[in-house]
């Protein structure tokens, strides 16, 4: 998606007059974004697309009654990330917890968007619901005798279990 000539050539458009969304060229930019976007969104099966300004400020996203709740700080968050610590302008998933349940977590990735001079302008956020894979895994078959699988994720000098397990659906985030 940050190879999309439409966020190159669309989103400065959105951040310019996110304030005015009556504005022509706002109405006319999301328009445009929203035809390519949206259809890439359910066809990658994506739960959002969002963009950001490089200030992390949202201005854009393909599923606004999404559980998803945005806010400023995790914005600026996710764009410092995205812009420092990116490698080759990509941002490799992260898993997180947005809810009491293990359920209730996604992965979210990122990109750096650039606008048709090549100048940053912001990044492209993606969150996909993790229940598309716990509800993969929990598939046994082929897998050793309990057909227990984790998905686990380094933490300093601890590994913390990130999916629900079959044996115990509240293990996510709380057992190491």
């Amino acid at each position: 998606a940050s190879d999309f000539w439409n966020i190159k050539k669309n989103m400065p458009a959105l951040i310019a007059y996110d304030n005015d969304k009556s504005n022509p060229k706002y109405i006319v930019a999301k328009q445009v974004l929203d035809s390519q976007l949206i259809t890439f969104q359910k066809a990658t099966r994506y739960d959002d697309l969002m963009l950001l300004t490089t200030k992390g400020e949202l201005v854009y996203l393909t599923n606004p009654g999404h559980t998803f709740k945005y806010s400023p700080d995790w914005g600026k968050r996710m764009v410092e990330d995205i812009l420092t610590k990116s490698n080759n302008g990509i941002y490799h998933p992260t898993i997180f917890q947005y809810g009491e349940e293990a359920k209730d977590s996604a992965v979210i990735a990122g990109a750096i968007a650039h606008d048709e001079q090549g100048k940053e302008i912001g990044v492209i956020v993606i969150e996909a619901h993790m229940s598309h894979i716990y509800s993969a895994i929990q598939d046994k078959v082929n897998l050793g005798r309990t057909g227990e699988t984790f998905i686990v994720e380094k933490l300093g000098d601890v590994g913390v279990v990130l999916n629900p397990l079959r044996f115990d659906e509240n293990a996510a985030f709380n057992m190491n």
